[in-house]
């Protein structure tokens, strides 16, 4: 056991309902969210010491064959036959902001996740974006983000009220393309059709409609990593390989589906344009 001024003990850790938790001693000071809202980003040093803590965080993420694993969807991915998006995100903008400004900005958000469920770097350039884009955003109660970093078996969806800042979280699929051998890690991202893979980016949310697997809505993809997203059926969907269970979920053919119990629930208050973020807390590999 190490024991040195600069070395935080910690007595214990693991998992409980799909939250990872470290029993660590107690040190007087503010939560490192705090400090990044307070302060900004940090300098290098300070960087290089974030770096390792989130190589540490990755062993939580690594492939788990342990766990079981759900059916994936029967189908692959079709030809495009949907109509291409309205035109919806033309007027979209991708912030080009200094620190000053980003800080700025998320402190007029501070009462947004108070119990810190979302990774700060996915929240941060939502509510960015989000700020940025607001009078282009028709239905601005709500924000969601999916970090797809995380493995499956987690809840990694996270459905923001912006008026009390209130997070509800659950789990989602991810598309066979992105995770090729099913260890519930998706490793590589696609805009490219029949990948039968997710997409990272920007989406603003559409109507809702009857398919395959029933109430269902439409998604635009706003950035260059998605804007294939409408043409490729890619929606946002309720499945029975999806489940409020820490298990391998099944694999869409990249669109991000959710469990049954939650599909009525989401599709009412993040349609008819919302923002929606797919990103990564941690940095991978391929995006193609």
């Amino acid at each position: 056991r190490l024991r040195h001024p600069n070395i935080v003990a910690v007595s214990e850790f693991g998992e409980r309902d799909g939250m990872l938790f470290m029993v660590m001693e107690y040190l007087d000071g503010v939560s490192l969210s705090q400090y990044l809202r307070q302060h900004g980003p940090m300098p290098l040093d300070h960087d290089l010491l974030l770096q390792t803590s989130a190589r540490f965080t990755d062993s939580f993420n690594l492939p788990d064959t342990s766990v079981p694993a759900l059916p994936d969807d029967p189908d692959d991915e079709e030809n495009g036959h949907f109509d291409q998006h309205m035109g919806v995100g033309w007027n979209f903008e991708e912030p080009d902001l200094n620190a000053d400004e980003v800080k700025a900005i998320v402190r007029k958000y501070s009462h947004v996740d108070k119990g810190n469920l979302i990774p700060q770097v996915l929240l941060d350039k939502a509510l960015v974006y989000y700020h940025v884009n607001l009078k282009h955003i028709p239905n601005t109660k709500r924000i969601s983000i999916i970090d797809f970093s995380r493995h499956s078996k987690f809840k990694r969806f996270f459905i923001v009220n912006m008026q009390t800042g209130v997070v509800w979280s659950m789990h989602v699929a991810h598309g066979k393309g992105s995770d090729e051998n099913h260890d519930g890690i998706a490793e590589q991202f696609s805009n490219q059709f029949r990948s039968n893979a997710s997409s990272l980016g920007f989406y603003l949310t559409g109507d809702s409609y009857s398919g395959k697997w029933g109430r269902s809505m439409f998604l635009d993809g706003l950035s260059d990593t998605n804007s294939n997203a409408r043409e490729r059926a890619i929606v946002l969907h309720a499945a029975p390989y999806v489940q409020n269970a820490e298990v391998r979920q099944g694999r869409s053919w990249g669109c991000p589906a959710v469990a049954m119990e939650n599909r009525n629930r989401v599709v009412d208050i993040l349609r008819g344009g919302t923002l929606m973020y797919a990103g990564l807390s941690a940095p991978l590999k391929n995006h193609k």
